[in-house]
């Protein structure tokens, strides 16, 4: 069973790197992009292709995390049906994955009520897993992480939501996204106040 260190952090900051209707595979040259042993015969652009479509909105939260599958079929994205306003607590985003090779189908594979448009629900490919994915999700009174195997649904609940996880899929930092959501509104989740919203220097956050 995965191990993850309970380590939490009071702020956080992060990026946008994409949000509208289509999810893109590439849209860089070869040079600049990481294809690994993947053959390049010149350096000409690669092509570029939605693999999802609407009337819904489909995009990935953040680049530092795994969103391509070990075999390069399943990719990660997150479907809404609203744009142009801040989440709200009762507000669910689907997690699926697109079948690169059976026509960029569209596979459901659960939902969470823990997301922003910055970093969505960190959305990603447990690190050394080929079935794992990792989001967070809200449970009750607490932002909890969840571990869904893709090819069982087998859900296991660790009981923090995740900010970091290491290369092998084993540890990984946390995050108060309560405290984060009241410092900067947008990069933490809506459902949950922060209860040390009158304290500068909690002693039950960070480390």
């Amino acid at each position: 069973m995965t191990s993850f260190v309970i380590r939490s952090v009071a702020v956080c900051f992060s990026m946008v790197i994409g949000f509208g209707t289509g999810v893109v595979t590439a849209a860089e040259t070869p040079q600049k992009l990481n294809l690994g042993n993947l053959p390049v015969a010149n350096a000409s652009l690669v092509k570029m292709r939605a693999v999802t479509r609407g009337p819904k909105f489909h995009w990935f939260g953040y680049y530092d995390k795994d969103q391509i599958d070990a075999t390069g079929r399943y990719l990660l994205a997150m479907e809404v049906d609203f744009e142009h306003r801040s989440p709200r607590p009762d507000d669910v985003i689907k997690i699926g994955m697109v079948d690169l090779a059976d026509g960029n189908r569209w596979i459901e594979l659960a939902e969470s009520r823990a997301w922003s448009w910055q970093q969505g629900c960190m959305l990603q490919w447990r690190p050394g897993s080929e079935t794992e994915i990792l989001f967070n999700d809200r449970q009750g009174n607490r932002f909890v992480c969840r571990v869904f195997n893709v090819k069982t649904g087998k859900v296991r609940t660790l009981p923090m939501a995740i900010e970091h996880v290491t290369a092998d899929g084993k540890w990984a930092v946390c995050s108060d996204y309560r405290r984060i959501q009241y410092i900067r509104a947008g990069y933490g989740y809506a459902g949950l106040p922060d209860p040390n919203r009158d304290v500068l220097a909690p002693d039950d956050v960070g480390a």
